[in-house]
């Protein structure tokens, strides 16, 4: 049985949510630019790659533009988060590499 569907139920259906819709857009760009951006996202879909760019760009703006206090202060957060993570994962490296120096000085020792 053949079922129809309406524009915005098909949407939603091929793309499992109904935030996401097709859009359309041309670029302007050069041939080699191009040719390398096709070569760089190899069997993913250039429709996907570019949906990617879009939405990064736009939280990239949005962050840069962070018009209310609590956008500026919740990024503060995540980067301070993000250094936190960073510290400990040095300092852990670190420490690997003082028992990884102190093994091999006693391998020479013993040589």
């Amino acid at each position: 049985m053949l079922q129809m569907k309406g524009r915005k139920q098909a949407e939603t259906t091929s793309r499992g949510s109904p935030s996401s819709a097709d859009r359309m857009a041309r670029i302007r760009i050069s041939d080699d630019i191009w040719v390398e951006f096709r070569r760089l996202t190899g069997s993913h879909s250039i429709s996907a790659a570019l949906g990617k760019l879009v939405e990064r760009e736009v939280i990239r703006l949005n962050r840069k533009r962070a018009e209310r206090p609590f956008e500026v202060l919740q990024a503060v957060r995540d980067a301070r988060a993000v250094a936190d993570e960073f510290q400990a994962l040095a300092e852990r490296l670190e420490r690997l590499e003082k028992v990884r120096d102190s093994e091999e000085s006693q391998d020479w020792g013993h040589s």
